[in-house]
């Protein structure tokens, strides 16, 4: 699934990003997964790079054999609802 997930007590949620502006490519391999992503600036409603070239960032794979591989804390934590738990992205030029 890509695309908008609302965080639970946020003051608001941003709209829907433009169909196609989220991408995600999955290739299984016989020793894991390769996965690579882009997020087009459209997608980023409301965001400003240049302005704050830092962003919060998860993720959570649930693969049916080996359980949750996250990008930082498990399920264990309440990373869905509380961005403070996420590890953090910076954008380069």
């Amino acid at each position: 699934m890509t695309g908008l997930m609302p965080i639970n007590r946020a003051r608001q949620n941003p709209k829907s990003p433009p169909t196609g502006s989220i991408q995600v490519h999955v290739q299984a391999r016989p020793d894991g997964y390769r996965m690579a992503g882009r997020i087009a600036g459209a997608a980023m409603t409301g965001f400003d790079a240049v302005q704050y070239p830092r962003i919060g960032l998860y993720y959570a794979i649930v693969d049916r054999e080996l359980g949750w591989q996250t990008f930082s804390l498990s399920e264990e934590y309440p990373v869905v609802e509380d961005p403070s738990l996420w590890g953090e992205a910076t954008f380069v030029a």
